[in-house]
């Protein structure tokens, strides 16, 4: 998944994780066991940098509060839209785009996150399956 569809669609892949990684069982067994249900929750980014992916995730951020001034006055209105980005307007973007493209020049130009949570995930979910405990992860998709 590469960057712009990946800073899209995060809120909804978050929240399939948390629905996936929760027990949706009753909360006690037959045996008096309480069941209980983890929750692996990914804070993602993005896989290569580039402004427009840098501009996505800005708006997104933003998006979650209405009092905020880009909320208010860039977010509803495409004439202030160049302005998320731009280092006269804010320090964000002098600091982040900065920040970014040195990280991103020394890791190769492609961010590994995405193979190391998934990893750390089937790790966790081998974990959960061979337990005694009644803690399950849920089924794995079929192959598209």
């Amino acid at each position: 998944m590469k960057g712009t569809a990946c800073v899209k669609i995060l809120p909804f892949l978050i929240t399939c994780m948390i629905i996936s990684f929760t027990i949706c069982y009753t909360p006690v067994t037959a045996h008096g066991q309480t069941k209980i249900g983890v929750i692996f929750v990914i804070h993602g980014g993005m896989d290569t940098y580039e402004p427009q992916y840098m501009w996505d995730s800005s708006v997104q951020q933003f998006s979650y509060d209405p009092n905020h001034s880009i909320y208010k006055f860039v977010i509803w209105n495409s004439f202030f839209w160049p302005l998320v980005l731009d280092p006269a307007f804010t320090d964000y973007a002098v600091r982040f785009i900065r920040m970014y493209a040195f990280e991103y020049e020394r890791i190769g130009g492609t961010d590994p996150f995405h193979t190391v949570s998934e990893a750390q995930m089937a790790d966790m979910k081998a974990e959960l399956d061979k337990n005694p405990y009644g803690v399950i992860s849920p089924p794995a998709k079929p192959e598209a």
